[in-house]
């Protein structure tokens, strides 16, 4: 296998503020660190627990850092191996200016081939643009594929919709109380569904994350067609959960359910009640437990 782990804990350079928090300085601490290469670049993936193995795909935006809540509670049974996504967080990527999602998904089928033991099958979690791009993933690898899990998918054409033109934008002038006030706005129209659990992990992780220097722009992506092409392939291994009150899916999120379910035989969805589109992070508990329930063989998708 290639990818040499790291145990020296290596600080992303976009990671400050979220570092005030125990939970982040334990999992940077305890990460193994690796890096995959790819032509242009590489890839940045970070390591916890053992046993079978979990690809962890974050979201747009994001970094490995969108599965904060959910990393201890998974690797006390799992394997987990967490992407930065080509051109997001720690891993670069020379990209097409407008890249399609497979060709976002290669670097990561390639590090995979090197990471990931050629007996063992594939188990994806992949969340909101970390869907697309796991979406062509899963087909690439589409015979070692277990079980793909998706929460708050985008990449469904018109059951999609991008809500970022009702966020307030960044200004470099911005005093820090004006900062934090625009990513609380930001985080409750566009990831947390309860102003209550904007609390101040999030708000520091989100901080943090819209400091990283992006090379990859993901919206195209998100509002295109890309994984609703890719279900009719993978619908018999695969899961989709939102939170039920996710502001992407349109019209809502329950015609969405029901219209991919009655489309695609086979496909299983679910919604946790009261949660916005980060419902990892919102609803953590109910994730991880769902997210352990399933891929311990027990389907616990929650209706």
């Amino acid at each position: 296998m290639s990818g040499a782990a790291s145990l020296q804990p290596v600080l992303p350079h976009y990671l400050r503020d979220a570092l005030r928090h125990d939970i982040v300085r334990r999992l940077v601490n305890e990460a193994r660190r690796h890096e995959t290469g790819h032509p242009g670049g590489r890839v940045v993936w970070h390591e916890w627990g053992s046993g079978p193995t979990i690809v962890l795909l974050h979201g747009g935006f994001g970094s490995w850092l969108h599965w904060v809540r959910n990393i201890e509670p998974l690797s006390a049974r799992f394997r987990l191996l967490a992407a930065d996504l080509p051109g997001l967080g720690e891993s670069d990527a020379v990209l097409p200016s407008k890249p399609t999602a497979a060709e976002v998904a290669q670097p990561l089928v390639s590090g995979l081939a090197g990471l990931l033991p050629a007996e063992e099958p594939l188990r994806l979690v992949c969340f909101s643009l970390g869907a697309v791009i796991g979406g062509q993933v899963a087909l690439a690898l589409r015979a070692r594929v277990e079980r793909v899990m998706l929460l708050g998918p985008s990449g469904l054409g018109e059951m999609w919709r991008n809500v970022t033109t009702h966020l307030m934008r960044r200004r470099p002038d911005m005093s820090e109380e004006e900062r934090r006030v625009t990513i609380r706005h930001n985080l409750l129209h566009s990831m947390i569904a309860s102003e209550a659990a904007i609390d101040d992990l999030a708000m520091d992780l989100q901080s943090d994350l819209v400091r990283q220097k992006r090379q990859l722009i993901g919206l195209p992506l998100s509002l295109s067609d890309a994984l609703t092409s890719a279900i009719p392939v993978l619908a018999p291994r695969l899961g989709i959960v939102w939170g039920e009150k996710d502001c992407y899916p349109t019209p809502d999120v329950a015609t969405v359910a029901r219209r991919l379910e009655e489309s695609f035989p086979g496909l299983r969805t679910g919604i946790i009640p009261g949660a916005g589109h980060w419902v990892a992070y919102e609803a953590a508990e109910a994730v991880s437990a769902m997210l352990l329930e399933t891929f311990s063989g027990k389907e616990s998708i929650r209706e």
